[in-house]
């Protein structure tokens, strides 16, 4: 016959190894998602690595500018307001926006409250009422500011 503090003792092991291996999956997720994101195209990190990259940007003044980019790469700055959490806030912008027509990436950056969305070549152009629909199903977030950007592509150097 079994020791009933034998059993009682297997139970707390394999409950306690579980939960461990549960903490231990959410902080690697958690790694995961951080070290994923980029900095979006305006921050001051990504236009230092801009110049260092010999890549051009330049900010777009009207609709019309859009239009007439030809091959450059249009990436749109949103700023984000109700953003609480690391994880699911993050996930759930990035999920919202990502569902808007022809985005090619869309990388959040939580502790800037910024997300830059990455258009595929010649798309049609975003209003800043369409990221405000995509949004629209998570009512907790809100966009503070919106802005165009354009990038020349980038020059293989021999």
């Amino acid at each position: 016959e079994k020791c009933p503090n034998e059993t009682s003792m297997r139970t707390s092991t394999a409950l306690r190894t579980i939960f461990i291996l549960c903490a231990l999956t959410l902080i690697v997720l958690s790694l995961k998602e951080a070290f994923a994101e980029t900095p979006p195209v305006g921050s001051a990190y990504a236009a230092t690595q801009a110049d260092s990259r010999g890549s051009l940007a330049a900010p777009i003044t009207s609709q019309a500018d859009v239009s007439e980019i030809g091959p450059h790469i249009v990436k749109y700055e949103v700023g984000i307001k109700g953003m609480l959490c690391k994880v699911m806030c993050v996930r759930k912008v990035r999920s919202a926006l990502s569902s808007l027509p022809n985005v090619n990436r869309v990388d959040v950056v939580f502790d800037e409250n910024l997300a830059s969305i990455v258009m595929k070549p010649k798309a049609e152009p975003l209003t800043q009422n369409d990221v405000e629909q995509a949004l629209a199903k998570y009512p907790e977030f809100e966009v503070s500011s919106f802005g165009t950007v354009v990038e020349a592509p980038q020059v293989s150097r021999p």
